[in-house]
């Protein structure tokens, strides 16, 4: 289980879709995932709504396939932010994305 502070939804149409996420602020953690474009809503309906997002700033701890908000005033110990600071910085991501795809 980790703590994460929810950061700004990001919606993007791309290649016909609509796509949802929402990260956490200080690690490279999704929170929320969607391809808007798949939702179901009824027919009477002029399209689907947007699912609902976490409010930015709030706490949310993952425990695996589960989110819920921790109602808290201060980061708990299993927060994020409480890992080494190189890790989540965004040269670091940089040199792990770039294993994923080739760059160097």
């Amino acid at each position: 289980m980790t703590t994460h502070i929810a950061g700004l939804d990001i919606k993007v149409h791309q290649n016909g879709r609509d796509l949802l996420r929402q990260r956490c602020a200080w690690c490279p953690t999704i929170l929320i995932d969607h391809d808007l474009s798949l939702l179901a809503y009824p027919v009477d309906q002029e399209g689907p709504r947007s699912p609902a997002i976490w409010t930015v700033g709030a706490l949310v701890k993952v425990d695996g396939h589960m989110s819920y908000i921790v109602d808290e005033e201060k980061l708990p110990d299993d927060a994020c932010a409480s890992i080494d600071p190189e890790v989540t910085r965004s040269s670091a991501l940089d040199r792990l994305l770039s294993l994923f795809d080739g760059r160097r």
